[in-house]
């Protein structure tokens, strides 16, 4: 599976024996594993002291699976020759999709305190700007033709 900041050569997903879907959809679970088995320590830790980490594992999982989709459906396709002849500073130069994500983190962060302190009226509206936030980046993908995702 082929991630470099997001990006994907078409070529060599079209030259793949399997769908593109199925790239992809292996794409995102690479990415998303290697954090998740990191994580899963920490939570493997605190559970043996005998905290509830229930909610905190939920709030992981999709606050990363989100991160991750947005950043696929807002990826930018370019050609094999153009990957490797792509000077790095370029591949981090969308404004829109580094506010995206930053605000993102910051709304998972306020919705993880706010679900631990059991305000669930300001859970449900976190979680109502949350579908909104990935709503436009999944608009944006399509707006841009950019989209890679599902």
């Amino acid at each position: 599976v082929i991630c470099i900041a997001g990006e994907e050569a078409p070529d060599l997903i079209k030259s793949s024996p399997v769908s593109g879907q199925q790239v992809r959809l292996l794409k995102v679970f690479a990415i998303l594993l290697p954090v998740w088995g990191i994580l899963a320590l920490f939570f493997i830790a605190l559970a043996a002291r005998g905290i509830d980490v229930m909610a905190g594992i939920g709030l992981v999982i999709l606050s990363t699976i989100c991160t991750t989709l947005i950043r696929l459906w807002n990826a930018r396709p370019i050609s094999l020759s153009g990957m490797m002849m792509r000077r790095r500073e370029n591949a981090f130069n969308d404004t829109i999709l580094g506010i995206l994500e930053s605000l993102l983190f910051f709304v998972w962060v306020i919705l993880g305190t706010q679900t631990n302190s059991g305000n669930w009226l300001v859970v449900g509206l976190i979680l109502v700007f949350l579908a909104a936030v990935m709503a436009i980046a999944y608009w944006r993908s399509r707006a841009l033709g950019s989209s890679l995702g599902f």
